[in-house]
């Protein structure tokens, strides 16, 4: 059985889990190690973060309102813009959003070509996020249970 952290995803599983027969589960925390504040453990408001790879933007997203702000947060997607908004229908309103609190947003970069990229070559980061990366499908077969 895989565990997976699903927070801030509206998919629950990639067709390659799904092929695999992996279960998708929430990981629960043990017994006293929840957090009242529902802060993500694993990131800071201090850490300067990349998300490279985003879909809708909505870990970008999730990841911001917990922090109250997003001036910490670099966030990507290979799509242009044009192409994410008419992709997924809650992207216009997170990117939105994320303009607001603050975010660094870029489109059509290349993860395996970031090295270059003119406002990514010279910056350094604390914790860099690939969540679901693209893994090349142009068909729209998502499964989620």
């Amino acid at each position: 059985m895989v565990e997976m952290l699903l927070y801030g995803c509206d998919r629950c599983r990639t067709l390659n889990e799904v092929k695999k027969g992996a279960k998708a589960e929430l990981v629960k925390p043990k017994l006293g190690s929840a957090r009242l504040d529902n802060t993500p453990t694993h990131y800071s408001s201090t850490h300067q973060i990349l998300l490279v790879g985003e879909g809708d933007f909505s870990l970008s997203l999730s990841l911001a309102l917990s922090f109250g702000s997003a001036f910490n947060i670099c966030t990507s997607s290979l799509d242009s813009y044009v192409i994410v908004v008419n992709e997924y229908k809650k992207a216009k309103s997170n990117l939105r959003t994320l303009e607001m609190l603050g975010a660094y947003i870029l489109h059509g970069v290349d993860a395996t070509k970031m090295k270059l990229h003119p406002h990514l070559r010279m910056r350094k980061f604390d914790q860099i996020i690939f969540n679901f990366p693209h893994a090349g499908y142009h068909e729209r077969n998502i499964i989620c249970i």
